[in-house]
């Protein structure tokens, strides 16, 4: 699982692996309560066991995105 995570963003090109990682590390500081996870072949983060958002990459655009999800 987590091996699958680490691959997602080391496996993309600069400058969308930076973009990701730089974000996967805010979200991650914004609150100890918040856990990243392997969801539906996407990164996703928990707070407090529940998902609230992920990280993604457009399909048309090439430019990666966030998501928030309704808690």
């Amino acid at each position: 699982m987590i091996e699958d995570l680490d691959h997602f963003y080391l496996n993309q090109e600069e400058p969308i692996k930076g973009t990701l990682l730089a974000l996967k590390d805010i979200i991650l500081a914004l609150d100890t309560n918040i856990s990243p996870a392997w969801k539906y072949k996407a990164p996703f983060f928990l707070y407090k066991g529940k998902m609230f958002c992920y990280l993604w990459i457009d399909n048309k655009t090439n430019e990666p995105y966030m998501e928030l999800l309704k808690v």
